[in-house]
């Protein structure tokens, strides 16, 4: 399937803001690095904070693995008639992204919470000063959204059924 132009056009906001989330990740990791092993707070106990933000960083890793496994029943079809932005298109092309807008929400949802979880290793890693909680947190959430949820909306489409 050849997309128009204007798909085209419409589809690259998602594969800008996925950009930007795994961005972000390597930029916490630079931040890390650049403020070198010193802990920044005074924790106490950061063995007990460890046993409890630790396993939870996981969680949403979790989820998204289970949720990316069931893409197709979680993305619903769009109605174009009545989205503003396609008054004026193709309807070829309206047809097109008639699933764009459900697809563009789950995977922003999903890539969310793979953040989520590195942001609990960086904090980790910003109260304990090791960084191996932000590298651990981090790869994961960067394989997932690399590997599993990269952003490819024509692929995607081309498995539906456009009546």
């Amino acid at each position: 399937m050849e997309a128009s132009k204007e798909v085209k056009k419409m589809t690259s906001a998602i594969t800008i803001v996925w950009f930007a989330l795994c961005a972000s990740m390597v930029m916490y990791a630079i931040l890390l690095v650049a403020l070198g092993k010193t802990s920044l707070v005074d924790v106490k106990d950061i063995n007990s904070l460890k046993e409890i933000i630790y396993p939870v960083a996981f969680i949403p890793f979790i989820f998204t693995i289970i949720f990316s496994r069931k893409l197709n029943t979680i993305i619903k079809k769009t109605d174009m008639d009545k989205a503003p932005y396609a008054k004026h298109m193709d309807p070829k092309d309206k047809k097109t992204l008639s699933y764009y807008s459900g697809y563009f929400v789950v995977h922003l949802v999903m890539w969310a919470l793979n953040e989520a979880g590195a942001i609990l290793g960086f904090l980790l890693t910003f109260l304990s000063g090791n960084i191996k909680y932000y590298l651990i947190t981090a790869v994961i959430a960067l394989f997932i959204n690399t590997v599993l949820l990269k952003p490819n909306y024509l692929k995607f489409i081309k498995g539906k059924r456009l009546e």
